[in-house]
């Protein structure tokens, strides 16, 4: 079971690397904003630090008694790493849960636990949960208990919960509720019909926001550099799509190699894979994005940069990397870029 309860050994604490004078002035000002407002959210680019600033702002409810729900659309990585203090490996905030499908806890006690901390004044609970597993049949009674006890809810890729049941949930969390989203792209669909952020509810206002230009200018992030690994392999030939694109986020490690064919698949994927790698090693300590572009001719410059699509990484295991490419066209020409 996925519950933590640290304080009977004295781990009481939650300590956190501080942030620095410019992270400061804007925890302080999300802060100003809730005291007098129930929904914001904060528009940053992808590595300018939005899970760290809301460590701390999780930590600021929690010290002061507050129940707090760390919420994410989908289980993901992203929930249990926000979950544990990597360094001392343990869960980060003494009195907290972690609810997620990849993780069996057991409900009943979890609701007693909700309701336990929810009547204290003094003692602070923090719940790392998915939307997905908090609206499961197993879960009515801690959706109930979250809707009648959380005092904070962070809501993680918050562009996740526009005109659909994450954005009823957000709806139904009651007035002594405070509600901070987070993005780095705070809007949904398609050109004609393109939903944003602020339209979950009608208080729902940007509380900051700063673009990826004025990171690099401000010396928060560091500009991007272009590498091109060229394969003339064609990713419809060794990735099966008969089921569609979930082909490509498969995380296991089973090869298939029941038949000749088979086996010159997993040879062809491990051998680019290979080649991928082996371009970014030069590169170790750098955030690598990997693209797959479509390529019908060789093309140089930006007229291919704005072709590629989207998946961030920071590790590209030989094996397994070719499972993390997803285009809506995968083609023949990968790219990488280092930041």
């Amino acid at each position: 079971m996925t519950i933590s309860n640290e304080t009977a050994v004295g781990m009481e604490t939650v300590e956190l690397e501080p942030l620095r004078k410019d992270k400061k002035k804007i925890f302080e000002d999300i802060l100003k904003y809730l005291k007098t407002n129930q929904r914001g959210y904060i528009k940053v680019p992808t590595g300018w630090g939005k899970t760290f600033l809301s460590k701390h702002i999780m930590k600021k409810y929690y010290d002061e008694g507050k129940v707090v729900l760390f919420l994410v659309s989908k289980n993901n990585p992203l929930l249990s790493q926000t979950y544990y203090d990597r360094k001392k490996k343990r869960p980060l905030f003494p009195n907290s849960a972690l609810l997620s499908s990849k993780h069996k806890v057991d409900r009943k006690e979890l609701a007693e636990t909700l309701r336990v901390f929810g009547q204290e004044k003094d003692k602070g609970f923090v719940l790392f949960a998915s939307l997905q597993t908090v609206l499961g049949k197993q879960s009515s009674e801690i959706k109930n208990l979250i809707l009648e006890l959380t005092d904070l809810a962070i809501v993680d890729e918050i562009h996740n919960f526009i005109n659909n049941r994450g954005n009823d949930f957000l709806n139904e969390l009651g007035e002594r509720t405070k509600i901070l989203g987070m993005t780095a792209t705070p809007f949904q669909g398609v050109v004609g019909n393109v939903k944003f952020v602020d339209e979950i509810a009608g208080d729902m206002r940007e509380v900051y926001a700063k673009t990826l230009p004025e990171c690099i200018l401000d010396n928060e992030l560091a500009p991007l550099k272009y590498t091109i690994a060229e394969s003339s392999e064609d990713i419809f030939e060794i990735f099966d799509f008969e089921r569609g694109l979930d082909e490509l986020d498969k995380q296991d490690l089973f090869l298939d190699c029941s038949t000749p064919d088979k086996l010159k698949k997993v040879i062809r994927r491990t051998q680019l894979a290979k080649d991928v790698y082996e371009s970014m090693i030069k590169h170790k300590h750098a955030k690598t994005l990997v693209f797959c572009a479509p390529v019908r001719k060789r093309v140089y410059g930006v007229g291919l940069m704005i072709r590629k699509l989207t998946l961030s990484m920071q590790s590209l295991p030989p094996l397994s990397s070719m499972g993390k490419f997803r285009s809506l066209n995968p083609k023949r020409t990968l790219s990488l870029s280092c930041l």
